[in-house]
C-alpha cells in the first residue's frame, strides 16, 4: 500500500508541476483551480490510505506537510520572491507528498533540491535575460553606479577592498589570509548584484500593459490614482479583483506592473533531482 501511495503521489505531483510550468511559462500565472485541487487531491489521497490502513499517519502527515508549506510559501510571498500562484503551488506539493521528520524522507530530498535547483535556475533566467536585453541593461547599470546615492557605496566598496587586499598581504596564515579575500570580494560583489538586480528589474521586468491582462496578484509599480484616490499601489501585496474592478469603472486603460521570474518549472526540475538523486547536497558531497 505504501509504494501505492508514493507512485500515486509522484504521478500526480509531476502532472500538477508539468501543467503549473506550461501555464507559467506562457502566462506568469498558475491557475487557482490547479493549486486548491492539488491540496484537496493530496489530503483526500492520504485520508483514503489512512482509512484502508486504518493508520491516520499518512493523513497527518500530509496536514504536516501542508502546515510546513504554508509556512515557505508564505514567506517567500511576503518577501515578494515568489507570486501567489507559486507559493500556493508549493502548498499544495505539501499536502501531496507529506512531511516526515526522517532525514531520508523525499520531502527534505525536495526541500534541499529546490534550494540548490531554485538558485541556479534564477541565476541562468537573469542571464537570459541580460544577453536578450544587452544593451538596455548596459546602459541601465551605468546609470545606477552614477548614481549619486549609489556612488558613495561604490567608494566605501572600494576602500573596503584595498584595505582587504593589504590585510590579507600581512597575514601569514593561509586560511586567514583566505577568508579575508573572500570576505572583501562578497563585500565588493554585493554593491554589483544589488545594481544588476536592479537593473534587470527595471529594464526586463517592469512593463506597462492593458488592464484587461492584469490579473490576481500582479505587482503594481507606483500607484494608480483617479480623483486623487489611490485604487491600488506597490504597497500592496499584489493587486486583487476588486481593484482591478474599480480600476476599469475609472477607465484606466494600462497600469504598470512587475512581471517576476516564472519559478514553477524550478519545482518540476527540483522534483526530477530529487527521484533521481536522493539528498543533492550528500551526493554532491561523495563527489568531492
Amino acid at each position: 500500500m505504501v509504494d501505492l501511495l508514493t507512485a500515486s503521489v509522484v504521478v500526480i505531483a509531476f502532472i500538477a508541476m508539468f501543467i503549473g510550468s506550461i501555464t507559467d511559462l506562457k502566462t506568469r500565472e498558475v491557475p487557482d483551480w490547479l493549486n486548491f485541487s492539488l491540496i484537496a487531491t493530496g489530503l483526500g489521497l492520504r485520508a483514503i490510505f489512512s482509512v484502508v490502513q486504518w493508520d491516520y499517519t499518512p493523513f497527518l502527515n500530509g496536514l504536516i506537510g501542508l502546515g510546513v508549506f504554508i509556512a515557505i510559501g508564505c514567506l517567500m510571498f511576503y518577501t515578494r520572491q515568489w507570486g501567489g500562484g507559486d507559493s500556493k503551488l508549493l502548498m499544495g506539493l505539501g499536502a501531496l507528498i507529506g512531511w516526515d521528520f526522517t532525514l531520508d524522507h523525499f520531502i527534505i530530498n525536495f526541500v534541499f533540491a529546490l534550494i540548490l535547483v531554485g538558485a541556479i535556475y534564477g541565476i541562468a533566467w537573469s542571464i537570459g535575460l541580460i544577453i536578450t536585453h544587452f544593451k538596455e541593461f548596459r546602459a541601465k547599470v551605468k546609470i545606477y553606479l552614477h548614481d549619486k546615492k549609489i556612488f558613495p557605496f561604490r567608494v566605501v566598496s572600494m576602500a573596503i577592498a584595498v584595505l582587504g587586499i593589504i590585510a590579507a598581504l600581512i597575514v601569514k596564515d593561509i586560511p586567514t589570509r583566505l577568508a579575508i579575500i573572500s570576505l572583501v570580494l562578497l563585500i565588493y560583489a554585493s554593491l554589483y548584484l544589488y545594481v544588476f538586480s536592479k537593473a534587470i528589474e527595471d529594464v526586463c521586468m517592469i512593463k506597462t500593459v492593458p488592464i484587461s491582462k492584469v490579473t490576481e496578484g500582479d505587482w503594481i509599480v507606483g500607484e494608480v490614482k483617479h480623483n486623487n484616490k489611490v485604487l491600488a499601489s506597490n504597497k500592496d501585496l499584489g493587486i486583487t479583483w476588486k481593484q482591478i474592478g474599480l480600476i476599469k469603472k475609472a477607465h484606466i486603460k494600462q497600469i504598470t506592473i512587475k512581471e517576476g521570474i516564472p519559478f514553477v518549472p524550478s519545482f518540476l526540475l527540483a522534483f526530477l533531482v530529487a527521484l533521481e538523486y536522493g539528498n543533492i547536497l550528500l551526493h554532491l558531497a561523495s563527489l568531492i
